[in-house]
């Protein structure tokens, strides 16, 4: 290893190190003031984890599939593949039910 890239390497390590002892830190003094304020502290993760797991649906990722000029978007490419391998009478049947 090049001497500078040992350098920048032992830089960043002293960095990262630095990062994760003030979020320590951080993470102390919140405990703290939650402790003070009788605070469960779950408030704020529940709605950051309700943010975090919304699922975007966009109408390019869903496969079509017409019966008699009706389309029938399918968002599985499973289910999708293996109503095309279907014959076009049974496919129709299945998708009359949809």
């Amino acid at each position: 290893m090049a001497p500078s890239n040992k350098v920048n390497c032992l830089k960043f390590a002293k960095f990262c190190f630095e990062v994760i002892k003030n979020e320590c830190k951080n993470i102390k003094r919140a405990a703290g003031s939650r402790k003070d304020h009788k605070a469960t502290g779950e408030e704020p993760v529940e709605y950051l984890l309700e943010l975090l797991t919304q699922e975007d649906a966009y109408p390019v990722e869903d496969l079509v599939l017409t019966v008699d000029g009706k389309s029938c978007a399918v968002e599985s490419e499973t289910l999708f593949e293996a109503l095309k391998s279907l014959p076009d009478n049974q496919r129709e049947v299945i998708l009359y039910d949809f």
